[in-house]
Parts: structure tokens; C-alpha cells; sequence
């Protein structure tokens, strides 16, 4: 008979850490019968209420579209210079609205923006943004 596993998930980056452990577990098994496993990623639904909410708020939704743009990643530098943003503060306004206006949602700032924090050739540290995975699959799926 065999063995049926349901795994549901949130995001994937879940999706690939259940992916991952579960290759290690095969690997370590003895065993020859092999679970059949349905994995459901589920659609973060406050994603997209919150880019029809971001329609009210034009600087949020700018770095949004901007960071989708350039899904490479930017520096907090470049991010700045292309949203028009001569300071430091206003950026931090306009990522904080954007969390602020993620929370209202049930959603963190990390579920649209991922920062990493980087050293460049002097060895000061900036910050470096990019859309998440969800966020960027979110605002293709808006596009169509």
C-alpha cells in the first residue's frame, strides 16, 4: 500500500527547504517503498490586496515597480536615485509606509522586500533590495 504525504506550504523558500530535507531523508533511508507527496503552495492572497491598495499610495508603489524592473536587485543608492528620493529619511518613509501598509494586511515587510546587507570595495556597508519571489510572481500574474 503506499504512502501518500500532504505538505502545504507558504512560500518558495518553504517549498525549497521541504525540498531539500526531504532529498537528505531519501538518501538516508534503507527503506525501498517511496511516499507518493503532494506539495500545494498556497497563493499569498494579501499580496495581491495589497498592490490594489498600493494604487493610493504612488511612492510605495513606485518602488515596488522599480524593484520589479530591476529584479536583479539595487542598492539602497540606486533605489533612491531612481525613485527620485534625495535622502536617506525619505526612502526609509517610503519603505516604512510600505510596511506599515504590508502589517494592515497580515503580511511582514520581508514578504515583499528582501535586504541584504553588503560591503563595497571600501568596506562600508549599504543595504541591497529586491522584490521577493512571491512579490515578483504576484506582479506578473497583475500584468496579464
Amino acid at each position: 500500500m503506499p504512502i501518500r504525504i500532504t505538505i502545504e506550504v507558504d512560500s518558495v523558500e518553504q517549498l525549497n527547504l521541504v525540498l531539500s530535507s526531504w532529498k537528505t531523508d531519501r538518501e538516508r533511508t534503507t527503506t525501498k517503498t517511496t511516499p507518493s507527496v503532494d506539495i500545494t503552495v498556497k497563493k499569498p492572497e494579501g499580496l495581491s490586496s495589497l498592490l490594489k491598495q498600493m494604487n493610493h499610495h504612488p511612492k510605495q508603489l513606485a518602488l515596488i515597480k522599480t524593484l520589479y524592473e530591476n529584479q536583479d536587485g539595487l542598492s539602497d543608492n540606486e533605489l533612491r536615485a531612481k525613485l527620485g528620493l534625495n535622502t536617506g529619511n525619505a526612502f526609509g518613509g517610503t519603505l516604512s509606509g510600505l510596511t506599515w501598509q504590508a502589517k494592515k494586511l497580515g503580511l511582514h515587510g520581508r514578504d515583499i522586500v528582501s535586504r541584504e546587507e553588503r560591503k563595497n570595495a571600501k568596506g562600508e556597508t549599504y543595504y541591497f533590495y529586491k522584490l521577493t519571489s512571491e512579490m515578483v510572481e504576484m506582479m506578473k500574474q497583475s500584468e496579464s
